[in-house]
Parts: C-alpha cells; sequence; structure tokens
C-alpha cells in the first residue's frame, strides 16, 4: 500500500514528505515511528486522503515494542 509520511515543523508546517510502501497499517505505522524519533520530529501518516496517524518523538516511542529494541532505537 501507498502511504505519504509529513514531517512536520514547530508550527505545524509541512517542511517534507517522503512516499513509503508498507504491506499494511502496522508496518506503516512502525516505520513512521522511527523515522519520527530518529529525525526527532513530529509526523503525520497518510494514505490517500485519510489521515492514519499524527505523532511526535515522545508518542512514537509509545507505538514500538519493547522500546523500539526490535527496531534498533533503544536508548
Amino acid at each position: 500500500m501507498h502511504y505519504a509520511l509529513k514531517f512536520l515543523d514547530s508550527s505545524e508546517e509541512m517542511i517534507r514528505a517522503l512516499n513509503i510502501e508498507a504491506t499494511d497499517h502496522d508496518s506503516a505505522i512502525s516505520y513512521s515511528c522511527a523515522q519520527a524519533i530518529y529525525f526527532d520530529m513530529p509526523i503525520e501518516l497518510w494514505r490517500e486522503n485519510d489521515l492514519i496517524v499524527r505523532m511526535t518523538p515522545m508518542t512514537a516511542r509509545l507505538y514500538l515494542p519493547d522500546n523500539g529494541e526490535r527496531l534498533g532505537l533503544a536508548s
């Protein structure tokens, strides 16, 4: 499935968009969480015209299993 990952600045304006492919919502959300944490930016994940999830780096950590260890994000 095709998704759009939008990176937001502090005033909640989109500064960059990334098109991604994922097999399902869970895979897309996991990838989005990793990106939000890695770039330390809030993100929105969209599928066509539907907002799937919006998160900050802090809330992204809540979505990840085992504190992100599986994705190599544990600190």
